[in-house]
């Protein structure tokens, strides 16, 4: 009976263990194969998901563009935005397409491209420089004659070149130019003035604007009032051209400010600011939401004995930038010779820093004062209760409802 035994488990012990090997092995195989599933599953959603992060950057940045391109084109000739965009990191370069009334951005998803767009309904163009690799950047969106330039190589500061000048009185002022491009620019710029009155002169006509920041160039102008100058305002424009075509007209206005200031009696005047429309609250510290903040400021005008003397009296507001925000000319004010006015300070447009506001008398005598703003959009805080969200105030709400994070 042993014997019999010891000649079965002979024969069938090893199909046995063979047996056993397959079935181990079917069932590894098996678990591989639900594993597998799972992993391509998974991956299939984070692509997805991707891909709609991939797109909905996209049709931020187009729809932002092409907001943009509408309010400046409402606006007029020589408008002009700053906008802050996302090129998405799977942006195809070669369908970034600016033209035929539409802004395109396209996105590689899977094997193929997406292309998202914003039409806006009348001729834009790309400007000198566009981005086109992946990142967060700023872009120029201008009115120009007959169309909408979308992006820019050439950074022009100020807009504007405005001069305050006593009678053989004088005074320089810059603009600055920037190369944000890859290659240098060849600019040019002309002085087109026709006022005997007044001189004015530029340092530069012609030169090679390398790209990068550091290498910003500056024209000087130079403006001086003769003694004959009459009170009032003397105007002329720098022509700047560039072989990109990126061309600007740059206004230089000059504003002749009085006679002595003996034939007005007046002395010396003095400038308060207000937080109240009683003028009894003062303050140099305005706060300036969305919906905007009033800044109340009184101006007296005395003679030399310390008396209130009346006379005419304009006010100007200036920001920290320098740039004139609002002028206001009050008349004789019923012999009092106090001036009481106002300027609305607004969130989204007014930028933080020391304003000026500066008063001069008929006869020439002036003087200024300083006040500190806030402005809450830029502070870094999304404050809803002011009306910032990521259309109003983006750099302090990049985030939802809008749906594009800055990196």
């Amino acid at each position: 009976m042993m014997y019999k035994l010891l000649i079965w488990a002979t024969k069938y012990y090893p199909m046995r263990k063979a047996q056993m090997a397959v079935e181990l092995t079917v069932i590894a195989s098996a678990i591989m194969l639900v594993l597998f599933i799972l992993f391509e599953f998974g991956q299939t959603k984070i692509n997805e998901n991707v891909a709609i992060t991939q797109v909905s950057e996209a049709r931020n940045t187009v729809d932002r563009l092409a907001k943009a391109a509408i309010e400046v084109n409402t606006e007029g000739v020589g408008a002009r935005r700053k906008i802050y965009v996302t090129i998405p990191d799977r942006v195809n370069p070669n369908r970034i397409l600016i033209g035929n009334g539409t802004i395109t951005i396209g996105v590689y998803i899977g094997d193929g491209t997406t292309d998202v767009s914003s039409p806006v309904g009348f001729t834009i163009a790309q400007g000198g420089y566009f981005p086109t690799t992946p990142g967060s950047y700023w872009v120029w969106v201008i009115s120009r004659q007959g169309y909408v330039q979308i992006g820019s190589a050439v950074e022009i500061s100020p807009s504007n070149v405005y001069f305050e000048l006593f009678p053989t009185s004088s005074s320089n002022k810059n603009i600055t130019l920037t190369n944000y491009g890859l290659s240098a620019i060849n600019v040019t710029s002309s002085l087109t003035w026709g006022d005997s009155e007044v001189d004015v002169s530029v340092n530069s006509s012609s030169f090679t604007l390398s790209p990068g920041l550091a290498n910003s160039q500056n024209i000087n102008i130079n403006a001086t009032a003769n003694s004959n100058a009459s009170r009032g305002l003397h105007s002329g424009y720098v022509s700047i051209t560039t072989n990109i075509s990126e061309n600007e007209m740059i206004p230089i206005l000059v504003y002749v400010v009085g006679q002595p200031a003996a034939l007005q009696n007046v002395s010396y005047l003095t400038i308060n600011t207000y937080n109240d429309s009683g003028y009894t609250n003062s303050s140099t510290n305005f706060f300036a939401p969305l919906s905007g903040t009033v800044v109340y400021y009184q101006v007296m005008s005395y003679s030399s004995t310390d008396e209130l003397v009346d006379s005419t009296v304009t006010v100007k507001v200036y920001d920290p930038s320098s740039n004139l925000m609002n002028e206001t000319t009050y008349s004789s004010n019923g012999g009092t010779g106090i001036y009481n006015g106002n300027y609305t300070l607004y969130g989204y447009y007014s930028s933080s820093g020391s304003w000026r506001i500066t008063a001069y008398e008929i006869g020439g005598v002036s003087t200024a004062t300083y006040i500190t703003v806030v402005a809450s959009c830029g502070d870094g805080t999304c404050s809803s209760e002011y009306g910032e969200d990521c259309n109003t105030c983006y750099t302090d709400c990049p985030a939802d409802p809008c749906g594009q994070v800055l990196p």
